[in-house]
């Protein structure tokens, strides 16, 4: 919600794993895969590798 005259700020996270609850009690864990493809101009797939972690201080 933008109110006009209230100062804006914006919080980026970089997440790469999770665990997802619902109000059930089933809990699922989940990771973003170390390597995935990407698509070039040109339509052939290439493997791309995550960025590591940097630790936090």
């Amino acid at each position: 919600c933008y109110v006009e005259g209230d100062e804006v700020k914006v919080v980026v996270v970089k997440i790469q794993d999770g665990r997802i609850a619902d109000w059930k009690g089933q809990v699922r864990d989940w990771a973003l895969p170390e390597t995935y493809e990407t698509p070039t101009i040109n339509g052939t797939m290439t493997q791309t590798r995550r960025p590591r972690r940097l630790p936090v201080s």
